[in-house]
């Protein structure tokens, strides 16, 4: 449905697209030339050039502020703030400007120039083109027994999102969440079946990196999908129970035996379960001990190293503790708001949008976000991502989201009144 109002220029939304080909499939990998051009760098820095000129001749404000947004720029001051307090303020800079600034520049393009229905489904039609790209990589590896040193697992993609098979897994399962808002949106059998079929091949992949993580971050994805088919209809959600049965049935040997040391980690040959039971440990100790401004921006690995004498572990393998160790609590908990804000401003738009009967696609596509946002948070407690782009994308579409709602609305029966106290509530 198209929404009223100004829409931006194509020229920073195209190159967010190039951006993010980039960004997944790493085409400097099968060109090498073309690590010479730094063609992520120049792609997203044309793009926000030319959003920002746009932004500043039309004498508007950079960026939409709703809560959540205000709240991650508060998140990014408190680390840049933390920098010349740092265990050492010369790494907490690198992290600073290689990994959260630049996140946190991705996301403020998400949620600007993400300004329709149309350009929301191409952004997340892309990156769903691109895993399944890296799905069939990792499948292919898999069945060719094309494993790591140990002979245990795939490698993942060379790609920054999919380095390693945990990560891989991680970007994987947010993709599928989209793809199911997606899912949800279509009536056509020919489109459901396709998007279907991709969701089959990206949880397959997210299998076969036998990540723990990525298992239960599926199994969150996989029922909070459950509960809302459960909602529509009987029928559907007997054919989704079938599906995952027959999934089920599929998995690789060993599978179970992996996932098993999520709740026995001593059963785990490779000691790795036991050891982040025990780094988890050691971060919470160093959030403890400095509480207002952590160990600095990415510095807690020094803590680490403190408290193991080697660099066997350079950092936690969750999130909440990633923070809380670098940053101090005060940030930690402006972060948790920030989600907590996130997931206010896609639930109340969808409780008006019920009431638009053309808006399915826009409804079917939040709800998608949602569940990627919850499946992050699930995530998030495996991974040592906090500053990388995985949660800034999914944030910045929920953000596009709450803005593309409101403008619907304001086309509504309702008119502009709705839209005014919709827009009205994401800024307070």
């Amino acid at each position: 449905m198209a929404a009223r109002g100004a829409k931006g220029s194509s020229i920073p939304f195209r190159g967010l697209l190039v951006f993010t080909f980039i960004l997944f499939v790493a085409p400097q990998t099968f060109i090498p030339a073309l690590y010479a051009f730094r063609i992520s760098l120049v792609t997203a820095g044309f793009a926000l050039a030319v959003y920002v000129l746009e932004r500043l001749s039309r004498g508007g404000s950079l960026s939409v502020t709703p809560p959540s947004v205000r709240l991650l720029f508060g998140f990014t001051a408190l680390a840049a703030a933390s920098i010349p307090f740092s265990r050492w303020p010369g790494g907490a800079l690198d992290v600073f400007t290689d990994e959260l600034l630049k996140s946190l520049l991705i996301f403020v393009l998400v949620a600007n120039t993400v300004d329709t229905l149309r350009r929301m489904k191409l952004l997340i039609g892309s990156m769903t083109l691109w895993s399944v790209l890296m799905s069939w990589s990792a499948l292919r590896d898999f069945s060719a027994g094309k494993f790591d040193p140990r002979g245990l697992r795939i490698h993942g993609y060379d790609s920054p999102l999919a380095g390693n098979p945990n990560d891989l897994a991680l970007i994987l399962n947010l993709i599928l969440a989209l793809v199911a808002g997606l899912y949800l949106g279509t009536r056509k059998s020919f489109k459901k079946s396709v998007l279907l079929a991709v969701m089959g091949l990206l949880a397959a992949a997210v299998i076969a990196t036998f990540s723990r993580g990525g298992f239960l971050t599926l199994i969150t994805i996989a029922l909070l999908i459950l509960i809302r088919r459960a909602r529509e209809g009987v029928g559907g959600l007997v054919f989704l129970l079938a599906l995952l049965l027959v999934a089920a049935l599929l998995l690789p040997q060993g599978y179970g035996a992996r996932v098993s040391t999520i709740f026995e980690p001593d059963a785990d040959a490779t000691g790795s379960a036991t050891a982040r039971w025990d780094t988890m440990g050691f971060a919470f100790r160093m959030m403890l001990e400095h509480p207002l401004l952590g160990l600095g921006l990415g510095m807690h690995g020094l803590g680490f190293l403190d408290a193991l004498g080697t660099w066997s572990w350079t950092g936690v393998h969750n999130v909440y503790l990633q923070i809380g160790a670098d940053l101090g609590v005060p940030a930690l908990v402006v972060y948790v708001l920030a989600v907590w804000q996130l997931f206010k401003g896609l639930r109340q738009p969808r409780k008006w949008l019920r009431g638009v009967p053309a808006a399915r696609e826009l409804l079917a596509a939040g709800v998608g976000i949602e569940i990627a946002l919850a499946a992050f948070l699930v995530g998030g407690f495996f991974h040592p991502v906090a500053y990388h782009f995985y949660f800034f994308y999914v944030a910045g579409l929920a953000v596009a989201f709450q803005q593309i709602a409101s403008r619907v609305l304001s086309d509504g029966p309702a008119g502009e009144a709705t839209g005014r106290v919709l827009g009205h509530a994401f800024r307070t």
